[in-house]
């Protein structure tokens, strides 16, 4: 496995002066163009882990050193004897929420030890500006999105000012004031930051709202104070309360924010208080917010994991809105974006506020893609008022988080790279030096080389595709998507700047998405081809047996679950391939497997399989969806209209064209070399003469549309789902017992050896074979488990042929009057007639009178030594009527009963 380099850390998120690109030429090398934000999966944060302990150590050195020699030629310069400050980064995980901050740092300037406590993470600061982002935070738990949604429906006098140049009100949205772009002035001149502001009584409402804007609404970001204070006012009127009572109650309760607030005149316990005027201009709205960094982290954790709004709220929230005259920068509601990158590089959003306020600044922000965070408070009495400057301190953290970008790259190697192999599919996954996400090394599905495939379609030079497959947010935690996309390494450059739409081209080549199975430890265990029967182990997991009175009680839950049901199906998966000892773990590691071997055409069913054929009968059982392709289970009884067998049968084989099936009592495949996906037989169909196709589904195919639908059906009525001896690996067919096991209204209960990636959605797992619980089952319930007996239907009659003559054709049929072929001859008793394949018909050259006897020597195929059997065949009265016999065999005995 390559070793992976990273070089890019995250840029300052500070007003800094960036360089520029002096690559503008051909030469630029490939660099593989991701979606944004899907370069890797978020790190995982664990303070206790080495990494992040040495992360810990080495930054605390460099604020250490930092403070000692007042900058350093990497940052620049700072000013220890006079700023205060304090730093933490953060993480949004759940395992952090308790304590999200996972490195901080704390700095009590000389000049302010003299008559302020030493910083710590629960020391309270004015924020300044970063108050619009929880002004912002309490609209959306108070109020909904609501952005498109004029101010006027919320502050109707508004829609009556009227006059030169004034705002047109109607037209400035909840989304407009949060977002920066209303195009208001600055401040009202009415508001002061101590002071509870008055939308009746103050000079708000009769004066600043004919004040004329900078800019018609929606046109460019211009920051506006006033506009997130008519946020407050909108609240404040439809709540009826005051702002600090709507945000204790909206944000800073629910989230034990307990040292955060709303600044008023002459409160004490502020850092540093003697040093702000509280009685300056400025809305309460967009400045007054109070809080400690402990307390921010607390708001960015929350927010990150979306414990107040709803995820699909939150995505919406965390995006630049609009763009500034700086390429560098954004603007959200109500964040700076600050873009890291080039245009050889990916591109990385921070969503940041900074803020300041007398000689106070502050910074807040959130990286979606690191599922991180971090906030810097700081003080100095010796700045002019809003000019004290945290680009130092920003650029320590944007190293920070850097650092997590290079561990999300290693985990993503470590947990997803590698080499996966099943059943004729075959897959190596790689990290590289010229882009994100894993480079797709080898893609091998029923023996089609599906790299050279794509290549080919795209009109791309095999070794110039680059096949790359990224993670998406689509995901659990037992299975994680991957989509992919492909480039050619061998694009000319346009004008100095590679081009990157892939955006624009996901599934438009070929639609492939995989899908990783997820391991509790975090990493993947198998790999699937979503959509198509392609499925390939990474790790065999180890197998484990219940002892036997525990799987006792088990089966007596099973069957009170039973009897209340009222749509019970089965999902079936017998054997199991993927265990330790299974076929296709075994043929993966290049291991034979031990024991004899029995053909599906000779195997008895087993007591599972005739214990599910009697809960049918007993209309306990409403459906069965199998993954098996062997038959046994239509041949041991159930119903044709009571199964999906998603992978096909083997013993089955239909005509495209007229879609008429037959069931062989063979393997119904070509006797000839063919490729794996031509399913031609070689047989043609007897009702329009096309050609028959066998019924299997090879990896790298889709699923049969109409059972799938079925069981897609039945998955979603069912309040009882048992799934017995599948891996449930192997998508699409895996969904069905998923579907079970996320309904609030079913139950799932997983019956197999080993560990599946759905034990979070089971409420039962029987660590068993399927035998040994069933007997268990049908016992408890009074049920006995029928001996497997070999049914056979016979279809006798007489048809005239061009000649007039009579013909007798002898037909086997299912109970569905699907023909079967499961003679190997007939013979005419009495006679030397013998015919050896279909159609089993003689010819009678002498009118046959009613009620002759004919007898016919019938010779199977013998594959559980059915002895051969002589039918009385008596011509019926009616012409064309059908003589119908019911044999069955029990092999048992080696007996046949017949009826007719």
């Amino acid at each position: 496995m390559r070793a992976l380099t990273i070089s890019f850390l995250l840029s300052a998120f500070a007003r800094r002066t960036l360089a520029k690109d002096d690559c503008i030429n051909n030469d630029i090398p490939f660099q593989a163009c991701a979606p944004i934000g899907a370069y890797y999966p978020p790190p995982t944060i664990d303070r206790s882990s080495e990494t992040f302990k040495k992360l810990t150590s080495q930054f605390t050195k460099t604020f250490d050193d930092l403070i000692k020699n007042g900058g350093s030629d990497k940052y620049g310069p700072i000013t220890p004897n006079t700023t205060s400050f304090s730093v933490v980064i953060f993480g949004g995980a759940e395992s952090l929420r308790d304590d999200p901050i996972f490195f901080e740092y704390h700095y009590t300037s000389p000049e302010d030890q003299a008559s302020n406590a030493n910083l710590t993470s629960d020391t309270r600061f004015p924020v300044g500006d970063v108050s619009m982002v929880f002004t912002v935070y309490a609209w959306l738990v108070k109020m909904g999105e609501r952005w498109e949604t004029p101010i006027t429906k919320y502050l109707p006098e508004l829609a009556k000012v009227k006059g030169p140049l004034t705002a047109n009100w109607e037209d400035i949205t909840i989304g407009a004031l949060a977002g920066q772009i209303s195009g208001l002035s600055r401040e009202s001149g009415a508001c002061v930051v101590g002071k509870a502001c008055d939308w009746k009584v103050q000079a708000f409402q009769k004066a600043f709202v004919k004040r004329t804007p900078y800019f018609l609404s929606d046109t460019t970001p211009v920051v506006s104070y006033a506009a997130f204070q008519l946020l407050v006012f909108a609240v404040q009127r439809s709540d009826g309360g005051d702002w600090p009572s709507i945000l204790d109650k909206t944000l800073l309760q629910p989230l034990n924010m307990s040292d955060s607030g709303v600044l008023i005149h002459g409160v004490e316990d502020i850092f540093a208080m003697g040093s702000l005027n509280t009685s300056a201009i400025g809305e309460p709205g967009a400045l007054s917010f109070v809080s400690s960094v402990k307390d921010l982290a607390r708001a960015g954790h929350s927010i990150l994991a979306s414990d107040l709004l709803s995820p699909a709220v939150t995505r919406r929230w965390l995006h630049p809105n609009v763009d500034t005259s700086n390429l560098r920068n954004g603007v959200g509601r109500p964040w700076e974006v600050y873009r890291a990158g080039n245009a050889i590089s990916p591109i990385l959003d921070a969503l940041t506020k900074s803020g300041a306020i007398g000689k106070y600044a502050s910074y807040f922000g959130l990286t979606t893609d690191f599922n991180a965070g971090f906030a810097i408070l700081a003080h100095d009495h010796s700045v002019e008022n809003r000019k004290l400057d945290l680009n130092v301190h920003a650029d320590i953290v944007s190293e920070v988080l850097g650092y997590l970008q290079v561990i999300a790259a290693k985990e993503l190697e470590a947990r997803y790279a590698g080499s996966y192999s099943g059943k004729e599919a075959e897959a190596t996954l790689n990290t590289t030096d010229n882009g994100r996400g894993l480079e797709v090394q080898k893609l091998v599905i029923g023996g089609v080389n599906i790299k050279k495939q794509i290549a080919q379609k795209l009109g791309i030079h095999a070794d110039d595709l680059d096949f790359r497959i990224y993670p998406t947010n689509v995901q659990d935690k037992n299975r994680h998507q991957f989509i992919a996309i492909f480039q050619n390494k061998s694009a000319p450059i346009d004008m100095g700047t590679p081009t990157c739409i892939t955006w624009q081209e996901i599934g438009a080549d070929a639609e492939i998405s995989f899908v990783f199975i997820m391991g509790q430890d975090g990493e993947a265990i198998g790999l699937e081809v979503a959509e198509m029967a392609s499925s390939a182990p990474k790790v065999a997991p180890p197998e484990r047996r219940d002892p036997l009175d525990a799987i006792d009680e088990q089966a007596g839950e099973i069957v009170a679950l039973i009897k209340k049901s009222k749509h019970f199906i089965v999902f079936t998966g017998i054997p199991d391939f993927r265990g330790p000892e299974g076929a296709w773990t075994l043929r993966a590691q290049g291991r034979a497997r031990t024991g004899k071997a029995t053909s599906t055409l000779q195997a008895i069913p087993t007591p599972t399989h005739m214990a599910l054929v009697e809960l049918q009968n007993q209309g306990d059982l409403k459906y069965l969806v199998s993954q098996n392709c062997d038959g046994l289970h239509r041949r041991s009884g159930i119903l044709r209209d009571r199964i999906s067998e998603l992978h096909g049968n083997s013993n089955r084989e239909c005509c495209k064209d007229c879609g008429k099936e037959y069931i062989r009592d063979f393997r119904a495949v070509a006797s000839y070399e063919k490729s794996v996906h031509d399913h031609r037989t070689g047989r043609k169909c007897t009702a329009c003469g096309e050609n028959l196709l066998d019924t299997i589904i090879n990896f790298g195919e889709f699923l049969p549309e109409e059972p799938l639908k079925l069981a897609r059906s039945h998955a979603k009525k069912a309040d009882l789902c048992i799934a017995l001896g599948s891996s449930l690996s192997v998508p699409p067919a895996s969904g069905i017992p998923e579907t079970c096991g996320k309904s609030k209204r079913s139950k799932l209960i997983i019956c197999n050896l080993q560990e599946t990636f759905m034990e979070g959605l089971a409420d039962m797992h029987v660590w068993a074979e399927s035998d040994v619980l069933m007997t268990r089952v049908m016992d408890r319930l009074g049920y006995s488990i029928p001996s497997f007996i070999l049914k056979r239907r016979l279809v006798i009659k007489i048809e005239p042929d061009t000649h007039d003559r009579q013909v007798i054709v002898l037909t086997g049929v299912d109970d569905d009057g699907t023909p079967v072929t499961y003679l190997q001859s007939v013979k005419l008793e009495d006679s030397r007639r013998i015919v050896r394949s279909e159609p089993f018909s003689f010819v009678f050259r002498e009118a046959l009178s009613t009620g002759a006897e004919v007898k016919f020597a019938l010779e199977f195929m013998g594959h559980y030594n059915e002895p051969n059997v002589v039918i009385d065949y008596s011509v019926p009265e009616e012409e064309g009527a059908e003589t119908v016999y019911d044999l069955s065999y029990d092999p048992s005995t080696g007996e046949w009963v017949i009826i007719r």
